[in-house]
């Protein structure tokens, strides 16, 4: 399991990875599906990152704004 979110924060690992029985974990694993899980964000993930990153610069650019500090130049 991944939390599609930007970073795993307590409601993605209470919700998806807890140990209690209503967490997306436990309740995969009553169902015989082995889990294991990514407990971090998606923004850890240089190539999530990057495409976040683009994303910003072209919102930015939109708007007349100077994108130049999302590549550190």
């Amino acid at each position: 399991l991944v939390p599609l979110l930007l970073v795993a924060g307590a409601h993605a690992l209470h919700d998806m990875a807890g140990p209690h029985d209503e967490s997306w974990k436990s309740i995969l694993e009553k169902a015989g599906v082995e889990v294991s899980c990514l407990a971090r964000g998606l923004g850890e993930l240089p190539a999530w990152a990057d495409i976040y990153l683009r994303h910003l610069q072209e919102a930015m650019l939109d708007h007349g704004l100077n994108p130049d500090f999302c590549t550190g130049e």
